[in-house]
């Protein structure tokens, strides 16, 4: 018996311990506005923060987090810390163009260098329309080599920056506002910025011809560009930084799906090949030997479409990213052709040739022809029912909903555009 006076002396004597790191308290509020919010919009907080103990607060920081606890956005402050007790203002700036709609949550953070807390507070945003903010047109006919100009949302073109030399394949990062230029002869990449025309370059040792570059294009949906040379694919993340090298070889044509860049390989004196690579690790996910003397790729409806050339007569073939199986096959013209460009719309496939600018919607019929329009390039706009394009040399849009041309510039000496977007 004379234990239990010993024990109960020590349960009261550990269950008055001071805990060693104890755990802040926190307390959040909305600044002024509760939302909702959009971009480049700011959310502000008021927080009060306190603790008792030799740990003092150290920060405190404030996540954007979906419903699927994902964190978009993150800030931190450290003003008056550290401190046993915080009260002042914390702000977050939505400066990512690609916040979707939806319900979000702040996760405001007092931390220790022991311990946290945090509370929420739920806000929604509203996701930042696309829009067409410029494009650019590479004239190659100058004497001190080519002359990029930009067209504004409002149709005024605009001498923008003169190169020292030629340029080709044009893509836009919109992510950072760049854009992507190649040398011809050289293993060159010139990145400029479209804000303020700073100039970084890339130069890769190729092996090969010295034609390196054969093909670009802008991935939507991880915002990188993916490159192809002779000896392999490149890949670009959105801040411009290289991410992987696929090697290919005899690899032309490409396409990017949501988990594919889809490769056309033609090596001499044997079938062409679909390759299909995975974007994020660059394995091998599917070859398929179509056998096919291919022009032109597209992607349209979780679809690779292959446009082809068999007894002289033009034909789309439609592979199935889903089942790995060609699913339709649809005569395209019966007349042989120097050769044709496509691209693919949400209404279906536009197509040019010598003979015109045609259409083909997604049930696979013809539904019209325009034959004064013979582009050498044309790019379908994302934000309205334009097709841009370079025919004749010149640069023009054409409405195709009205059938109107809305503009065509006075110079015919360019070779190539790209189309910018805020986003």
């Amino acid at each position: 018996m004379r234990w239990i006076p010993l024990c109960l002396g020590l349960l009261i004597l550990f269950s008055c311990k001071k805990e060693e790191h104890p755990i802040p308290s926190i307390e959040a509020e909305w600044l002024d506005d509760s939302g909702p919010f959009g971009f480049g919009q700011t959310i502000a907080v008021k927080v009060h923060a306190q603790i008792e103990g030799a740990d003092p607060i150290e920060k405190i920081t404030v996540q954007l987090t979906d419903e699927n606890q994902k964190v978009w956005m993150s800030e931190m402050s450290t003003s008056q810390l550290p401190s046993h007790e915080f009260h002042g203002n914390i702000s977050l700036t939505l400066e990512d163009p690609y916040l979707p709609s939806g319900q979000y949550y702040l996760k405001i953070s007092a931390l220790t260098a022991h311990q946290s807390k945090s509370t929420f507070l739920q806000c929604s945003i509203t996701e930042l329309s696309k829009k067409r903010t410029l494009v650019i047109g590479i004239n190659n006919n100058g004497f001190a080599g080519a002359m990029i100009d930009t067209l504004s949302s409002g149709f005024e073109l605009a001498p923008w920056n003169s190169a020292l030399g030629a340029r080709y394949l044009p893509i836009i990062n919109h992510y950072n506002k760049t854009l992507w230029t190649c040398t011809p002869g050289q293993s060159l990449l010139e990145i400029t910025g479209i804000a303020d025309q700073y100039i970084q370059t890339y130069n890769y040792p190729f092996a090969g011809s010295n034609d390196y570059y054969l093909d670009a294009v802008y991935d939507a949906q991880d915002l990188s560009i993916w490159y192809i040379t002779q000896d392999g694919l490149r890949q670009f993340d959105k801040n411009s930084q290289f991410r992987q090298w696929i090697p290919i070889s005899n690899g032309h044509l490409m396409e990017c799906t949501e988990d594919f860049i889809c490769t056309n390989k033609k090596t001499p004196g044997q079938p062409q090949e679909l390759l299909l690579h995975l974007k994020t690790t660059g394995n091998l996910a599917h070859v398929w030997v179509h056998g096919k003397q291919v022009s032109d790729l597209f992607v349209l409806d979780n679809m690779m479409g292959l446009l082809y050339l068999e007894n002289g007569n033009y034909k789309i073939g439609l592979f199935d990213l889903d089942t790995f199986l060609p699913i339709n096959w649809h005569l395209l013209l019966s007349y042989s052709s120097n050769g044709f460009l496509c691209a693919a719309a949400r209404d279906g496939l536009w197509i040019s040739d010598e003979n015109g600018l045609h259409h083909w919607d997604n049930q696979g019929n013809w539904n019209n022809t325009w034959p004064n329009y013979h582009p050498t390039q044309f790019e379908i706009d994302q934000t309205s029912p334009l097709i841009w394009m370079i025919d004749e040399g010149k640069i023009k849009a054409f409405q195709y909903l009205s059938q109107q041309e809305m503009y065509q510039s006075a110079d015919n000496g360019y070779s190539s555009l790209a189309i910018g977007y805020n986003k």
